[in-house]
């Protein structure tokens, strides 16, 4: 994944993107075996499939990469993020770059 840019989408438009590889970035809700579901604003979620033996979050929010496949998401890496991080604000900045994409 090195050397290309990955589009960073929100929660409503992330299955409009079926065979891309997108950032998504939400609090961790729960995780049991290789799933992970992802709190996001306005009371959504997201369930990520994780690969088998993957590293554990060492934060409750996250920016996973994942592959978007029919419907279904795959993670393919993480970072972890500061408990801080406001995903309202985050949300907010991503739909204004989608808005004014002319600026950005």
């Amino acid at each position: 994944m090195t050397g290309r840019i990955i589009k960073r989408v929100t929660w409503k438009d992330i299955f409009n993107f079926d065979g891309q590889t997108v950032r998504i970035v939400g609090e961790v809700a729960n995780q049991q075996d290789n799933v992970v579901t992802l709190r996001l604003p306005e009371n959504n979620t997201l369930t990520v499939q994780r690969e088998q033996g993957s590293q554990n979050y060492g934060s409750q929010i996250v920016e996973l990469v994942v592959k978007v496949v029919e419907n279904q998401l795959q993670e393919k890496q993480f970072t972890n993020f500061s408990p801080k991080f406001d995903l309202q604000l985050y949300y907010q900045t991503i739909e204004l770059t989608k808005q004014f994409s002319d600026v950005f």
